[in-house]
């Protein structure tokens, strides 16, 4: 009977720290699963964030590609845009050139048609675009000089011809002769 007693003594207990055993493992199971628990809403939470940053990271990257192709027109430009400067500039030099001399031939046009105001008018036009154009000059002088009879026009024409004018120009003698003489009739300016 004492052999049971202390048998059962035992039993009791190894029963008692089995049920303490179990009650604190109960106790650590539901810690574990509010573990568990936190751990997944955690990872559904990490998934969207990833879902997210991976929609960032692809909305960047078509960006940055688009950057990338818009770095590269721009690197282009510096290259092209001063060629193209050129090529305009020297279309306009060569419109310049063509318009004064469509308004020079009108001028001459309009000298040949005996319309002296108008011939003056187209060749100071083509005066405005090339100034050192000798002939236009030459023939405003001689315009004034001949048929409009201003002498003072004439003679600064023409002084602005001798300037612009080849040496060996077949018409500079003619000028020069006629400024001498109207400045020595017009004795009021003094001879150059």
């Amino acid at each position: 009977k004492e052999r049971d007693k202390s048998g059962r003594k035992k039993l009791l207990e190894d029963n008692e720290s089995l049920k303490r055993d179990l009650q604190r493992m109960s106790v650590n199971l539901q810690a574990s699963e509010a573990q568990t628990k936190q751990l997944k809403d955690s990872e559904a939470r990490l998934r969207e964030e990833l879902k997210t940053l991976s929609k960032k990271v692809d909305s960047y990257n078509k960006e940055m590609s688009q950057a990338v192709t818009k770095n590269r027109s721009f690197e282009e430009r510096p290259t092209t845009v001063p060629t193209k400067f050129a090529e305009i500039a020297r279309q306009n030099k060569a419109l310049v050139k063509q318009t004064a001399t469509m308004h020079y031939n009108l001028g001459v046009f309009y000298t040949k048609r005996k319309e002296y105001s108008r011939a003056v008018s187209e060749f100071e036009r083509c005066l405005e675009l090339t100034p050192d154009d000798a002939y236009a000059h030459f023939n405003i002088g001689y315009i004034y000089a001949e048929y409009l009879v201003n002498r003072q026009k004439a003679i600064n024409h023409f002084r602005k011809y001798l300037q612009f004018c080849k040496k060996d120009d077949k018409d500079a003698d003619w000028v020069k002769k006629y400024i001498i003489t109207w400045q020595t009739w017009d004795v009021r300016q003094p001879l150059e």
